[in-house]
């Protein structure tokens, strides 16, 4: 195992609550990868700022051949993070997790790659509740969005897959971003009703999560992810689906279609019910949710 690590920290002993300093990350992770509590990686890369971890772990799978099984890269700081559809998905301040696994496709076995954005969203929200003590308290907003249940709806977490080829072969990039020790007033003034952190889901007197806790919890709970059957990711998913019975829009091939939820299978279709009291079956995989 090869450490690899960019950190500027001042080394003082982190306070309780307090996050991890950065230069004990990659110590902490090697030693799951020692211990096999995590087989997807064996690298660690941990960077004090990047503008995109997804774009530093892609820089880092190109300059290594055979790249297998992977690499996981981690900022204290990201300034130019995005998510599904071009999405920003930034934090200045290091506040929040941003993680990137890259991945040689080899290692997985060919349903954990059919089902992975689905396997990788609901890694994200067990390892959310798992960090907050609080089982039910989110759920996945298709097709991997980590929310908070009820009418409100906050984002906690969100996932961007992506696929890179290379000479050697093709990379999976699984980026994993969770807000994790930001209040509200952190988040900028257009998502302080769209967003949520894992600090302000805790119960209150609470300490807060740190950064590292939420890499490792996230972590394992991709491992057992990645191991799952189609039908079990499937099922589980529908599980903790949170759009059905709501009303809502979706676009597919430039046309947008509004109704109420009547349920969503993650690997084939959308069923909405419109005002015209049809059923419209719209196809999961190149449908996109119109977010309010």
């Amino acid at each position: 195992m090869r450490r690899e690590r960019e950190t500027h920290e001042d080394g003082l002993v982190p306070r309780r609550g307090a996050d991890a300093p950065l230069h004990t990350w990659a110590d902490r992770i090697e030693a799951m990868i020692r211990e096999r509590e995590v087989t997807i990686i064996d690298r660690v890369r941990v960077l004090a700022s990047t503008g995109s971890t997804q774009d530093a772990a892609r820089e880092i799978a190109r300059g290594q051949c055979p790249l297998g099984p992977g690499v996981c890269v981690l900022a204290g700081v990201q300034t130019a993070g995005r998510g599904r559809l071009g999405r920003a998905w930034s934090d200045d301040r290091g506040l929040g997790l941003a993680m990137t696994l890259a991945i040689d496709p080899a290692w997985l076995a060919g349903s954990a790659v059919e089902t992975l954005p689905l396997a990788i969203g609901l890694a994200a929200c067990r390892a959310c509740e798992n960090l907050i003590g609080r089982k039910h308290a989110l759920g996945l907003r298709r097709p991997n969005d980590v929310v908070e249940r009820g009418r409100a709806g906050r984002k906690a977490a969100g996932v961007l897959i992506e696929r890179d080829v290379r000479p050697g072969g093709e990379v999976l990039l699984i980026g994993v971003g969770i807000n994790t020790r930001q209040a509200r007033d952190d988040f900028p003034l257009e998502l302080r009703d769209r967003a949520v952190s894992l600090r302000m889901l805790m119960p209150e007197g609470a300490e807060a999560i740190s950064r590292l806790d939420a890499a490792c919890e996230t972590l394992r709970e991709i491992e057992r992810a990645v191991a799952y059957e189609c039908d079990d990711v499937r099922r589980s998913w529908i599980k903790r689906d949170v759009l059905v019975g709501t009303r809502r829009t979706f676009v597919h091939n430039g046309r947008a279609v509004t109704g109420t939820v009547e349920g969503i299978d993650p690997t084939c279709r959308i069923l909405l019910r419109t005002n015209l009291g049809n059923v419209v079956s719209l196809p999961a995989l190149s449908t996109s949710l119109v977010h309010e």
